[in-house]
């Protein structure tokens, strides 16, 4: 019965490992089945016991999950390559997974569209530049040079 239990919450973690409690509900509303009595003292009884009304939320349980799923889809992209053109079209093919009215689906494609702008703005060039500035300023040898490059965590 021990895989009946639902995972650990993450109590000090960003979103609590929220993903994996709701895959857990969903798998637990399969786990219950469909219409029909259970046998008296089974396990599918206790089940149905202790989570009843859980299956009542089960199209809420798929929504949610294929909401986060992608979610966590979209951040690891933008974790790992960062934001530009290639992740961005990436990110928006991971968007269509979500249905167009979705709060999240909204959300995201507004952040998409606000930092991509920002990121082909010219003060990101700039910004760039800055990095450059202390190359020019007074003599270095190329011992100094990549002492310093290999230092640089970016």
């Amino acid at each position: 019965m021990t895989w009946l239990l639902p995972p650990k919450i993450r109590t000090k973690g960003r979103f609590q490992g929220i993903t994996k409690v709701a895959e857990w509900a969903k798998k637990m509303t399969r786990e219950m089945g469909g219409q029909g009595r259970a046998p008296e003292k089974g396990e599918l009884s206790l089940l149905r016991k202790a989570f009843s009304g859980l299956a009542q939320l089960n199209n809420f349980l798929s929504r949610f999950c294929r909401a986060c799923e992608t979610s966590e889809k979209f951040l690891k992209i933008m974790k790992q390559k960062g934001l530009n053109q290639e992740t961005y079209k990436q990110a928006k093919e991971l968007l269509v997974e979500l249905p167009e009215k979705s709060i999240v689906h909204q959300r995201l494609r507004a952040w998409l569209e606000k930092h991509l702008s920002i990121q082909c703005n010219p003060q990101a060039e700039l910004n760039r530049l800055v990095y450059i500035i202390p190359l020019l300023c007074g003599v270095h040898s190329k011992i100094d040079i990549a002492r310093s490059l290999q230092s640089c965590p970016h």
